[in-house]
């Protein structure tokens, strides 16, 4: 006696129409200070994305709900980080860097603490990306 499973064409076809949200949206870093007012100075910036789509822009809280009604939040904290540290130029002062992160994408699999330190570590020229 054989036996068939039945696959889902529900979830298939769901698959394979779900938008790759990374390929849906124009993402760009800006940096925003961070001033110290103990130390009366700048101390660092932190990281944020402008997103845009066929050049209207997006809201960064619509693009993160989507993201999470997609089960995609990790691969976009992966991405974003990415593109800050790839277009953060320091200069010849020490400063900080402050980056947003998902608390999910801190324990997903393919996205840990360690990774994201060694990433952050590495030369300029050797970033060649955070997968």
């Amino acid at each position: 006696m054989s036996s068939v499973v039945r696959l889902s064409r529900r979830s298939h076809a769901r698959a394979l129409t779900e938008p790759d949200i990374i390929r849906s949206y124009d993402f760009r870093s800006v940096y925003q200070p961070i001033l110290s007012p103990t130390h009366q100075k700048l101390v660092g910036f932190e990281a944020l994305v402008r997103v845009s789509k066929h050049d209207q822009p997006v809201s960064p809280l619509s693009l993160f709900e989507q993201a999470a009604t997609l089960g995609q939040t990790p691969t976009l904290d992966r991405h974003l980080l990415h593109l800050h540290l790839a277009n953060f130029a320091a200069g010849e002062s020490p400063v900080w860097l402050f980056l947003n992160i998902n608390p999910d994408t801190c324990v997903h699999p393919d996205a840990s603490l360690e990774r994201l330190a060694s990433h952050c570590q590495a030369p300029e020229s050797n970033r060649t990306g955070w997968s």
